[in-house]
């Protein structure tokens, strides 16, 4: 697969994941997909299947109030797309959370995603603000 090709997957999961169109985002996932989520964080554990998007997407939205996600640039290697995005939260007072999300691909699919935060606290801070 091309870095052109995995770069329009990727963001093609974004998009079809913010519209909630989970029939084609399982599509783009291979049936063992696995998505880790870091300990420390309100959704964190581990998410394993073709259903794993939508499921982690229900918990987290029902946890946050995020605003939007800006997709700020992608790099890529011979079986991943690195995604540097902004995760912005309806509360003024939490600051937006800055994250890298790691794609990896297997047979054109995605198999396996582990976002990495630069700082747990405003995903914390979102959650607790939520919370209240």
């Amino acid at each position: 697969m091309s870095s052109e090709q995995m770069v329009a997957v990727v963001n093609e999961l974004y998009a079809e994941c913010a519209v909630g169109n989970w029939d084609r985002v399982a599509e783009l996932v291979t049936d063992d997909l696995e998505i880790v989520e870091a300990k420390g964080l309100p959704m964190e554990g581990t998410y394993r299947g073709k259903t794993a998007l939508q499921e982690l997407f229900v918990k987290v939205f029902g946890m946050l109030d995020i605003s939007g996600v800006d997709l700020l640039d992608m790099c890529t290697g011979k079986d991943h797309v690195v995604a540097l995005a902004r995760m912005n939260f309806a509360d003024p007072d939490v600051p937006a959370a800055e994250l890298a999300e790691a794609f990896r691909f297997r047979d054109g699919k995605v198999c396996s995603i582990v976002p990495y935060y630069f700082d747990q606290a405003p995903v914390r801070a979102a959650a607790d603000a939520k919370a209240a």
